[in-house]
């Protein structure tokens, strides 16, 4: 996705064609660049590695006798007993679908996340409560937002109070 939004002269528009899922699976993270730019880089130092779980030291054993698999290898050099290799990867049907962002879409976030900090301040808000229900209105937590206080529209008013309703609904 980098190499597609590279400036270049001449280049009037970039198309991501996403087999992967991945745009889903980091949209927050990507729209969050768009709207705001990267804050700081790599600093290029090696990186802490975590430590194995105890799933994934089995998995480096061989399941016949217990020594440990070289790991360019799917044959155990101790008794040869050969893994079966299994893909992660999955095949499934489906049609590629144009998903449409905009700066608008992060102008609207900011101004409802602005309306709930309003509750939290003057009506006895919890900010876990102002953060569920921005998430349960976008599916997403609110990061990267500024905490600035608007009175809320009236369009937020019926929102907040529809939520309301279908959660007492709900508890009966």
């Amino acid at each position: 996705m980098g190499r597609v939004m590279r400036p270049s002269p001449g280049k009037s528009f970039g198309l991501w064609l996403d087999h992967s899922g991945n745009y889903l699976r980091f949209r927050e993270d990507w729209d969050d660049v768009f709207a705001h730019g990267v804050e700081e880089l790599d600093d290029g130092k090696e990186k802490p590695k975590k430590e194995k779980t105890e799933k994934e030291k089995e998995a480096a054993k061989c399941p016949k006798c217990g020594a440990l698999w070289r790991t360019s290898s799917d044959t155990c050099a101790h008794c040869g007993h050969t893994k079966e290799r299994k893909s992660m990867v999955e095949s499934v049907p489906g049609e590629l679908q144009e998903l449409k962002t905009s700066t608008i879409d992060w102008e609207d976030r900011q101004d409802f996340w602005s309306q709930l900090q309003y509750k939290v301040q003057f009506n006895g808000w919890n900010p876990g409560r102002a953060a569920h229900t921005y998430k349960e209105k976008y599916g997403v937590w609110p990061r990267g937002l500024h905490d600035m206080v608007k009175p809320p529209t009236i369009a937020t008013e019926r929102y907040i109070k529809s939520r309301l309703i279908a959660y007492l609904k709900g508890k009966k």
